[in-house]
């Protein structure tokens, strides 16, 4: 029974319970058991969030980064941080993301290539493809193309649509090599 379910989720939420305030938040986030309401959605994420929930702090700068509360990046990148030193693994991955690309902080390869891996360690697919194309191409570690393509077969493995298509595409050109060398 979802309303049911939402009532005493809301009675622990009100009484300080924050895994609570944030299952509250994505009821009503999705209208599960209440009537949708983003702004309430939003109260109860930042309540949990503030009292250290990992994936409300995630919840958080994925609003933030969506322009949906205040803050953009700048307070994204907050977030991802509190949400990361407590070893969630896809506001690593995120924040790695933002080192990556310099997003409201100075580009660190380096920095993205520890968090990635980190992620890649858990097999994620999008994380070993983008520890692969760190290592192929010298980003932020010393270029090891043995170790990337390894990662990059990994990530294929795992699902990754641009791991089989950078794949495909070196085996394309591998096989155009040898038929210029044999003249075949």
């Amino acid at each position: 029974d979802q309303k049911k379910a939402f009532h005493f989720y809301t009675l622990a939420a009100e009484a300080g319970d924050p895994v609570s305030m944030f299952k509250v938040g994505y009821m009503y986030t999705e209208g599960v058991g209440t009537k949708k309401d983003d702004d309430e959605a939003v109260r109860w994420f930042r309540m949990s969030a503030m009292k250290g929930v990992p994936e409300a702090q995630f919840k958080m700068a994925r609003l933030c980064e969506e322009g949906k509360v205040f803050g953009g990046d700048r307070m994204a990148l907050q977030w991802y941080t509190m949400a990361a030193d407590q070893g969630f693994i896809p506001a690593k991955f995120n924040l790695a993301t933002m080192y990556y690309e310099g997003r409201e902080v100075k580009k660190d390869f380096k920095k993205a290539y520890g968090l990635y891996d980190e992620v890649a360690s858990t097999e994620d697919a999008d994380a070993l493809f983008m520890t692969a194309r760190m290592l192929f191409e010298g980003l932020g570690v010393e270029q090891d193309v043995e170790e990337s393509m390894r990662r990059f077969s990994r990530s294929a493995s795992g699902g990754n649509q641009l791991a089989m298509e950078f794949i495909s595409d070196l085996r394309r050109r591998q096989n155009t090599q040898f038929i210029k060398i044999d003249g075949l």
